[in-house]
């Protein structure tokens, strides 16, 4: 993270399941901890995700919203970047 564009990269490794969701959130509250406005969560080493990756992902960018943040996503597969933005503008509502 750096002072000048308070952001923080999030890499997701391995598996994304309802059992990534402490390790998810840690990583989350601890850029939030040293002042990130934008979170960045890097997909790029992600082997598998299930349907309680979306589950998780809302969550954090309800968390995002809640706290004036940004959540961006970079390296992510087609199927994301087609369906995330319509599973996020329902977490904005």
């Amino acid at each position: 993270m750096t002072a000048a564009t308070a952001s923080m990269l999030i890499d997701l490794a391995g598996e994304l399941t309802s059992s990534a969701e402490t390790a998810l959130l840690n990583a989350y509250q601890q850029a939030s901890s040293n002042g990130a406005r934008l979170v960045i969560l890097n997909f790029r080493q992600l082997e598998y995700k299930n349907s309680s990756a979306i589950t998780l992902l809302v969550a954090l960018l309800a968390r995002c919203n809640s706290a004036v943040q940004h959540l961006s996503a970079v390296e992510q597969s087609a199927e994301y970047r087609k369906n995330f933005p319509r599973y996020a503008a329902g977490a904005r509502n």
